[in-house]
């Protein structure tokens, strides 16, 4: 059976989201010098200075800490990204591009847990509550940002789901199979070009015929 990924109970009150907080500090810290194998709800809770029993009113399992903390990551990830395509024209140039590609992937090279958080989403992905997912909402704002071009119509919702999905997986699978390629520049080029060519087809796919 796969373990509770989900929190007890959603923090409300500001002493209880201090609390959160915590415990998603704490284990943070601890990602940073230990094994995620090595590290007990036990030790959570005495480094965020909290009880086991207060821990376990908000969470079940360690699992679902170590969730919480990838989807926080995740979210942050996603709103530079944001920010760069809202400030990107329709055409999105290759220096737009390359700065969102630059901050994306810099975001998961940073840290040291990043692929042991990325294997426990990715395998408890199936026991999660079907949601929005912030991938969605970018590929949306990519779709909305490329059809505002002069040059295009349109980006489908098809087009646009496609592109984010194989930037975030190969990004993904990078981190955890091969994160020294986070650090070459050439797997920075590789997907600036992929995003280039596929705006540029989209963009004579869809350009409206000479006369």
């Amino acid at each position: 059976m796969q373990p509770a990924v989900k929190m007890r109970k959603s923090a409300k009150q500001a002493r209880a989201k201090q609390t959160v907080s915590a415990i998603l500090q704490a284990t943070t810290q601890l990602l940073e010098r230990s094994e995620i194998d090595q590290i007990s709800t036990n030790h959570i809770a005495e480094r965020a200075g909290v009880s086991i029993g207060t821990l376990y009113q908000y969470f079940p399992n360690k699992t679902a800490i170590f969730v919480a903390i990838a989807e926080q990551d995740i979210e942050r990830r996603f709103k530079l990204v944001a920010e760069a395509l809202s400030n990107a024209d329709g055409a999105l140039e290759e220096d737009a591009t390359r700065r969102m590609m630059r901050a994306f992937i810099k975001s998961f090279s940073d840290a040291k847990h990043n692929a042991a958080l990325i294997r426990v989403l990715m395998a408890t992905r199936a026991s999660a509550e079907a949601r929005t997912l912030p991938v969605d909402a970018i590929a949306k704002l990519l779709a909305d940002t490329v059809s505002r071009s002069a040059e295009t119509r349109t980006m489908t919702e098809t087009s646009a789901f496609v592109l984010t999905r194989a930037v975030l997986w190969t990004i993904l699978t990078a981190t955890i199979d091969a994160p020294h390629l986070l650090k070459r520049q050439e797997f920075e080029d590789e997907l600036v070009l992929l995003v280039q060519s596929l705006v540029r087809a989209k963009c004579v796919s869809n350009a409206p015929a000479r006369p």
